[in-house]
């Protein structure tokens, strides 16, 4: 069960976390309440974005009006198509998608 995460760029780091209310909130500040981590910038969709710079990032919001994911795509400059990853809050834990499982 995923509760949070942060993803660490550049120029700072985002930290994405499941609330309660099945929605996922967004801020740079780390919540120091999540005691375990792991490193997951090896395992599917992750490695394929470790290293790309953010294209687009979108906040979506599901059709009861809750803001519960969000997705970003990175871009791959060698033109092999542009990794797309989202988080999806399900029952107070994030889940990750490859939106484009062909990369």
């Amino acid at each position: 069960m995923i509760s949070a995460i942060s993803l660490v760029f550049e120029d700072g780091i985002v930290f994405h976390e499941a609330l309660d209310t099945d929605e996922i909130s967004c801020s740079s500040q780390l919540n120091d309440k999540y005691d375990v981590r792991m490193d997951i910038s090896k395992d599917s969709p992750w490695n394929k974005a470790i290293g790309k710079p953010v294209l687009w990032t979108w906040h979506l919001t599901n059709q009861q009006g809750y803001s519960d994911a969000v997705q970003y795509e990175f871009s791959n400059l060698r033109n092999q198509g542009n990794p797309s990853v989202q988080l999806l809050v399900i029952a107070s834990q994030i889940e990750t998608y490859n939106v484009c499982p062909k990369l």
